[in-house]
């Protein structure tokens, strides 16, 4: 898995001035986690070069004292003029070397540690001050929003409360200091993102342009002493020659003397046969003996902010909390909107906003929290401080739930629950609260009328799923994430076209577990029409099922399924047919092909660790649960798993479930019946 560098953004990082939420508080959290690490990354590159620097000074204060040293001793050899020439020249030559070491030592200081220590004290510096502050003044509204609310408000000559007060003022107050602290943040937060950019490409190419010109001055040095080195290897070899013929004379000297030594030695006492000796080495010793920079522009000009109104402050109550800080960005700042944007909250929402949570009836107890409705739930999404994420709290199924507008209260309903729950919300403003109202009650109208489930929604009706960026539990037993993906590469491979409409694309990841077929998102959402106890929908990407389920879908596939449910294949799949097909399909059965099926031949086509038959019997209306035979019983004790998941999916009777995992526990252990164990266990 590659490591993105620090130095490069994607487009997750930048951050868009939407409207303050728990997304946009998130996305802020993961941005400067980012700008952290650039600001670590830039720490250690500062260090390294600055020790890369250090060692450049030591090393060109070396061969600056080498290259003095070599010059001071020209005189001492003055009188061999080939040493001398040798001496000067290599002193001549390290000198300026270490000169432009000097130089690349100063230029990599002046122009790469320099600006990158002024980008890091300035600019990173800066983002954690503005987010400092932003963090402030957002709990200082969120602070001001609930004390207003508590507040116990004189009462006027007709009856209303006057919410025109300090308190209303500092909600107001507040806000505008929140937005333009929020904006100020996302504005250096963006330039940041270019900044750093222009700031590390600007001293690199310093970095390169000095060391490029530091070694181009090396070689030309070299380049410049090429003659002189091939004159020195030439008189190298000269002088290497001439040692080697110095030598045939002084051999030849040496073997008369000993040869006279020999035959002689009365003749030669020991001191004379030394001094010879000295003498022949005295003429060996002589013979070997003889042989600027560019600097970088300055950078973005900051954005500025323009057009600032924070609009008119006024005595109704509802205008107060209905004013809204109006903003318009320069350049790379985009105002978007929460409710449009792709990138912000999740899929399939209808309607989201913060609102005030009123915990206690009776003591006036309020908590700010930001509500989302889609076509299922209404649930709050909560910041976690201990994790930095979001986590979501579910108030109420839409369909079970009704609403009633408190009058008696400005800006409050309440949401009933099944009888269960009341749940009392005050909306900041009259337009906000008109929209939950109507958001509310046509979803309401809508779920009872149709029953409509959209596959986008966040949490599924069924069961409890998450989707976008908030973690998700489960209980699945198949946790490793290389496993799944690899069976969900193997089903989408088997299965690359949808089941229903036949259509192929990047969407095709929906299933049906139940009836082990594979189909696409908006399949999925008339799958979800029919109910839980005629397909079970599930995600491939969103959803962890257990392995068992997994091997279900690669065992049936939309191929094994359409064999059984719709063999002929000759209705309109059309999509404005789709959804009357799907129903006609599942819900009436009324493109199966009609097979009269018997308990006997059920039972051999399981032991025979088939699923065909039990296939045909959920398409013809087969009661699994009033054979005579417990044909759970016979699928486990044959060691038939896929027959066993597809029954429990297709909701067989459960009752003697222990009782069958005890015989099979009671019988010769194999892998079958273990995982036949444990999956029975988990749905008993």
């Amino acid at each position: 898995m590659s490591v993105q560098s620090p130095l490069v953004l994607g487009l997750g990082d930048r951050l868009s001035f939407t409207p303050d939420s728990p997304f946009f508080y998130s996305h802020l959290l993961s941005v400067e986690n980012s700008i952290d690490d650039l600001g670590l990354y830039l720490t250690e590159i500062i260090a390294l070069t600055k020790s890369y620097v250090a060692d450049l000074k030591k090393l060109s204060k070396s061969s600056g004292a080498l290259a003095t040293h070599l010059k001071q001793g020209v005189d001492r050899t003055k009188n061999n003029l080939s040493i001398y020439n040798m001496s000067n020249y290599l002193g001549d030559f390290i000198s300026d070397i270490s000169t432009s070491q000097d130089i690349l030592a100063e230029e990599l200081s002046r122009s790469f540690i320099t600006p990158l220590e002024k980008f890091y004290n300035n600019e990173i510096t800066r983002i954690s001050m503005l987010s400092k502050d932003y963090k402030r003044e957002r709990n200082s509204h969120h602070d001001s929003i609930i004390k207003y609310l508590n507040y116990d408000h004189p009462i006027t000559t007709n009856g209303k409360a006057n919410r025109y007060d300090g308190k209303a003022f500092n909600v107001i107050s507040n806000r505008k200091k929140l937005e333009l602290t929020r904006f100020d943040l996302v504005a250096a937060i963006n330039e940041i993102d270019i900044k750093r950019r222009i700031e590390f490409s600007s001293v690199c190419v310093t970095a390169l342009l000095s060391l490029k010109i530091h070694y181009f001055y090396c070689s030309e040095r070299m380049i410049t002493s090429t003659s002189y080195v091939n004159e020195m290897i030439s008189r190298k070899e000269s002088d290497r020659q001439e040692f080697e013929y110095s030598r045939i004379p002084v051999e030849a000297y040496r073997s008369t003397i000993l040869g006279i030594l020999d035959t002689s030695v009365e003749r030669c006492t020991l001191s004379q046969v030394n001094d010879v000796s000295s003498s022949i080495n005295s003429d060996m010793s002589t013979t070997s003996a003889t042989s600027s920079m560019f600097n970088f522009r300055s950078l973005l000009d900051t954005i500025k902010r323009s057009d600032l109104d924070s609009g008119g402050v006024t005595a109704n109550a509802a205008h107060l909390l209905d004013t809204e800080i109006r903003m318009k960005a320069l350049d790379k700042v985009e105002l978007i909107d929460a409710q449009k944007s792709s990138d912000e909250g999740f899929p399939g929402v209808i309607k989201q906003g913060y609102v005030i949570y009123k915990t206690n009836k009776l003591i006036q107890s309020h908590v700010r929290r930001w509500l989302v409705l889609d076509d299922i739930k209404l649930y709050f999404v909560l910041e976690n401080a201990s994790t930095n994420g979001l986590e979501i709290q579910v108030l109420c199924d839409i369909m079970l739930a009704s609403i009633k507008e408190l009058t008696e209260y400005p800006f409050t309903f309440e949401i009933k629950y099944a009888n269960i729950a009341t749940h009392t919300i005050v909306c900041e403003g009259s337009k906000e609260y008109q929209e939950w109202i109507m958001a509310i009650k046509t979803q309401i109208e809508q779920r009872l009328t149709d029953g409509m489930v959209s596959p986008n929604a966040i949490v599924s009706l069924h069961h409890g799923t998450t989707s976008g960026t908030v973690p998700k539990s489960s209980n699945h037993k198949s946790k490793d994430k290389e496993v799944i993906q690899s069976f969900v590469t193997d089903i989408l491979t088997k299965n690359s076209y949808c089941c229903e409409c036949n259509k192929e694309g990047s969407n095709i990841d929906w299933v049906a577990i139940n009836l082990g077929l594979v189909m696409c998102l908006n399949c999925s959402g008339k799958h979800r029409a029919l109910g839980t106890d005629i397909s079970k929908v599930r995600s491939l990407k969103l959803d962890e099922l257990d392995e068992l389920e997994y091997r279900l879908l690669l065992r049936i596939g939309n191929e094994v399924s359409n064999s059984v449910w719709d063999p002929l294949g000759l209705v309109d799949k059309s999509d404005n047919n789709i959804h009357e097909y799907i129903k006609q399909k599942y819900q009436n059965k009324a493109y199966v092909g009609k097979r009269e099926i018997t308990e006997l031949e059920l039972v051999a086509d399981i032991q025979r660790d088939s699923v065909l038959l039990l296939l045909h019997g959920l398409a013809n209306n087969f009661n699994f649960n009033t054979t005579k035979t417990n044909i759970l019983e016979v699928a486990s004790m044959s060691g038939n798993v896929a027959a066993v998941v597809l029954l429990v999916l297709n909701n067989i009777d459960l009752s003697k479930a222990q009782l069958i995992i005890d015989n099979l526990k009671n019988q010769p252990e194999n892998i079958n019946s273990i995982e036949i164990i444990n999956y029975l266990t988990t749905k008993i």
